[in-house]
């Protein structure tokens, strides 16, 4: 009889290095709700945070300006009005939305509040009409001209900033 090797297996089993490689998988990606979730509770934080610091600042500043110092209302409403308007504002960019069903489900995280660029701008005049009213509040009437030359100078120096990169 001739000398018969057994058949070759079909497919060759894998070795034990490369058992423990297929085993080892890599772990699943994170879903992709996590970062949307973390941007929405940056958001209800930066949110909120600042609805609170406008409460408090402008509350504090028409109780001192009933009881302690006369003024102009009309500037602080004409000067805190751009302020008001780009927190309306950025809650409408940044709040963000949940389904009304039972899960509440979130549906969109809203726009990121750190962005650069205009909403980088929008917080700029939000944080300079707080340091005014507490100028204004402390020094007197003439603490609104800071706030009309601090915002014509970030409009210049930003059309500036622009001019720049279009040639450039």
């Amino acid at each position: 009889m001739a000398n018969v090797s057994p058949p070759l297996p079909l497919s060759p089993s894998p070795s034990p290095i490369h058992q423990h490689i297929a085993n080892k998988k890599p772990p699943p990606p994170p879903p992709p709700q996590k970062a949307a979730k973390q941007l929405a509770r940056a958001n209800t934080a930066t949110l909120n945070r600042t609805h609170l610091t406008t409460l408090v600042l402008h509350t504090l500043f028409i109780l001192y300006r009933l009881l302690y110092r006369s003024g102009s209302w009309s500037k602080y409403l004409l000067l805190s009005l751009p302020s008001l308007v780009i927190e309306l504002y950025l809650e409408r960019l940044g709040r963000p939305k949940y389904a009304s069903g039972g899960d509440g489900a979130l549906i969109s995280a809203g726009e990121d509040m750190e962005a650069k660029g205009v909403t980088e701008y929008m917080w700029d005049i939000v944080y300079v009409t707080w340091g005014v009213l507490g100028l204004v509040g402390v020094a007197g009437e003439w603490g609104w001209w800071v706030w009309v030359c601090i915002f014509f100078l970030f409009s210049t120096l930003r059309k500036k900033e622009r001019n720049t990169h279009a040639v450039g």
